[in-house]
């Protein structure tokens, strides 16, 4: 089963924020054959995230690779460019149409998707994912 985790989700796991320790404990509560991913696109908005923040670039690198490290990374292509594009959900913004088309590409094997966006939760919803927010 593939977990599908947006850059909300995973700058939990590299800047402590109110829910880290739950989404942890979730992730800990997975089985063996459970599998996380993301975009290619959250090094990016990680990166930035961070560097927002004010952390050097060495340690938004060496912080944003040891959350990479966690995860399976789907690339972006051109079926992803496809798919969000063809979103006609009007409160989608721009990243958030393109992390939705990723986890569109493991619909098949897709446990969850797990957001803290809350628009991106509902877009999610509307298309039939089932949608986690860990939360204490």
């Amino acid at each position: 089963m593939i977990h599908y985790m947006d850059s909300c989700a995973l700058l939990k796991l590299v800047k402590r924020e109110v829910d880290t320790a739950a989404l942890r404990a979730w992730m800990k509560s997975l089985g063996p054959d459970d599998k996380l991913a993301t975009s290619e696109l959250a090094e990016l908005e990680l990166t930035r995230m961070l560097t927002r923040h004010g952390l050097s670039p060495q340690e938004v690198s060496e912080r944003v690779n040891s959350v990479l490290d966690l995860v399976g990374v789907v690339s972006f292509s051109q079926v992803v460019l496809r798919t969000a594009v063809a979103f006609r959900i009007q409160r989608l913004g721009t990243l958030d149409s393109l992390h939705l088309a990723t986890a569109e590409l493991v619909r098949s094997d897709l446990g969850s998707f797990v957001t803290y966006d809350k628009e991106l939760a509902a877009a999610a919803a509307d298309q039939g994912l089932n949608v986690v927010t860990p939360s204490a």
